[in-house]
C-alpha cells in the first residue's frame, strides 16, 4: 500500500557537469578564453536527490542508475554519501565511462551550450529496477531521450521507460517522469513521451514540452494563456490518468489535480541582481513539489515549495549550489513575494 511506503527513488541520467565560463562561444575553428571552471552534479535524478537533501528531506533518498569505473563515477558515489543518498541501486559498469557534460557559459549573455557524453547512462535497463524490493513512495525517472536503453521500443507499453513506470505503478509506487525536448523528430518525441505519460501519476512539464504533447499553444507575446494551460493540463491528465498535472513557465505554474482543484501560482519575484543562472531550475522546481507531495501537503503548498526551490536555484551558477533548507527558501518567497498571474483573455493576445 502507498501508505506503507516512504522515500523517493530517482533513476536515470547521472552526469558530472564541467561548467566553463568563457568570453564568448566561438565560431567553428576559432578560440575563446576560459575564465573559470566548476565541477558539479548534473542529470535529472542526481540533481533531484541532491536538492532534496539540501532542502532537509525527512524521508529516504535512493539513487538508481549506471556509472563507469572511473574518477567521475567515484566522485558521484562520494557526493551521494555526503548527501545521504542510498547508492545500493547504482550499478558500476566495467569498461564504461561515467556520463559527463562540458558546459560552456558565455560571460556576456549567460547562454549555456552543452556537449554531453552519454556513457554508462545508455546502459540502464529495465532489469536494473527491483520493483519488489523497493520501498519508496515515489519513483522519479529522467530524463527521457537521454537513456538509450530505456528509450528503446517495447511491444507492450511502447518504450522500456514506459514499461518501468507501469511496473512501478503496479507495485504501488507513484510515478513521475522528466521529459526534455531534444532534436528527435516531433512525431517520435510525441509517441515516446506520451507512452511514458500514460504510466505517470505526477506529470510535471515545462511549458514548451506541454505545448508539444498537448498540441495546444500556451505562450503568446503578451504572456501565458492560463485558459490554454488549463485545457492542456486537462488533456494531459486524461492521457495519463494522472493524480496531478503541473505546467511550469518562467512567470509561474498551473496545476490541475484529479479532484478537479485548479491553481495558478506565480513564481518568486526575485530581483534581477540576484539571478545568476537558470541551470537546474526545472529540476529544482520538481524537487520542491515532490517534497511537499510526498509529505501529503495541499496542492497550493506543494506549488509554493516548488517555486521557492526554483528561485533558490537561480541564485547560483550550479544546479544545486543555491538550494538551502526549505524553510529558508520559503522565507525568501515571503520576502520578495510572488508574481501575480492573471488569466489572459483571447482578445488580449498580440
Amino acid at each position: 500500500m502507498l501508505s506503507d511506503r516512504s522515500g523517493i527513488t530517482a533513476a536515470g541520467t547521472w552526469i558530472v557537469d564541467y561548467a566553463k565560463l568563457i568570453s564568448q562561444f566561438p565560431d567553428e575553428g576559432a578560440c575563446a578564453s576560459v575564465f573559470t571552471e566548476t565541477t558539479h552534479n548534473g542529470g535529472a535524478p542526481y540533481n533531484l536527490l541532491v536538492n532534496l537533501c539540501r532542502l532537509g528531506s525527512p524521508f529516504p533518498l535512493r539513487g538508481l542508475g549506471c556509472l563507469g569505473q572511473d574518477l567521475d563515477g567515484d566522485s558521484i558515489m562520494k557526493d551521494c554519501k555526503a548527501h545521504a543518498i542510498d547508492t545500493a541501486r547504482i550499478r558500476t559498469v566495467p569498461g564504461a565511462a561515467t556520463s559527463f557534460s562540458d558546459v560552456m557559459i558565455a560571460r556576456e549573455t549567460g547562454v549555456r551550450t552543452s556537449f554531453n557524453h552519454a556513457g554508462a547512462n545508455d546502459l540502464l535497463r529495465f532489469e536494473d529496477f527491483d520493483f519488489d524490493e523497493n520501498p519508496s513512495r515515489i519513483l522519479f525517472l529522467g530524463s527521457l531521450f537521454f537513456l538509450a536503453g530505456l528509450d528503446a521500443k517495447e511491444s507492450k507499453f511502447g518504450t522500456f521507460a514506459a514499461s518501468v513506470l507501469a511496473h512501478a505503478r503496479r507495485r504501488g509506487m507513484l510515478t513521475c517522469v522528466d521529459i526534455e525536448r531534444t532534436n528527435v523528430p516531433l512525431s517520435l518525441f510525441q509517441e515516446s513521451a506520451r507512452a511514458s505519460l500514460k504510466q505517470t501519476d505526477l506529470v510535471i512539464l515545462n511549458v514548451e514540452v506541454a505545448e508539444m504533447l498537448s498540441m495546444i499553444r500556451i505562450r503568446f507575446p503578451s504572456g501565458v494563456d492560463l485558459f490554454a494551460a488549463e485545457r492542456a493540463a486537462t488533456e494531459l491528465r486524461a492521457l495519463a490518468q494522472a493524480r496531478c498535472v503541473v505546467i511550469r513557465f518562467p512567470s509561474g505554474a498551473f496545476a490541475l489535480a484529479v479532484s478537479g482543484e485548479r491553481i495558478a501560482q506565480g513564481s518568486v519575484s526575485l530581483p534581477k541582481s540576484r539571478i545568476v543562472s537558470a541551470a537546474g531550475a526545472g529540476h529544482a522546481f520538481t524537487s520542491g513539489f515532490l517534497y511537499g507531495y510526498h509529505e501529503n501537503w495541499p496542492l497550493e503548498d506543494c506549488l509554493k515549495a516548488a517555486n521557492a526551490t526554483a528561485a533558490a536555484c537561480l541564485t547560483d551558477q550550479t544546479a544545486s549550489g543555491g538550494i538551502r533548507k526549505l524553510s529558508d527558501c520559503l522565507k525568501r518567497l515571503e520576502k520578495y513575494g510572488q508574481r501575480r498571474l492573471e488569466s489572459m483573455r483571447i482578445d488580449q493576445r498580440e
